[in-house]
């Protein structure tokens, strides 16, 4: 008697877990197609290095808005991330 319950438990959680994942992709909403979450604008007026770029990237989804550099070199594309104020990526 009580295997039979603890498998009807089982069974009922199981199911009830399935409904419930399935709900929740479901009303995921989804990217537009060829949207780009992320907007690359150059901060030229940063850099005193010429051997250094520095962009601001503002993410599209939660507006936020980073400062990285970029060395020249493809092996270490990215130098330095940070946060930066919202306004400077609505400036440029």
């Amino acid at each position: 008697m009580s295997n039979s319950k603890l498998i009807g438990g089982i069974a009922i959680g199981m199911l009830v877990g399935a409904f419930g994942t399935a709900s929740i992709t479901a009303t995921k909403p989804s990217q537009q197609q060829g949207a780009q979450r992320l907007t690359w604008s150059r901060a030229n007026s940063i850099t005193p290095v010429s051997s250094f770029n520095t962009y601001f990237i503002l993410d599209s989804d939660s507006d936020a808005c980073w400062l990285a550099v970029m060395s020249g070199n493809p092996d270490t594309p990215v130098v330095a991330l940070a946060p930066a104020p919202s306004s400077s990526c609505h400036k440029q």
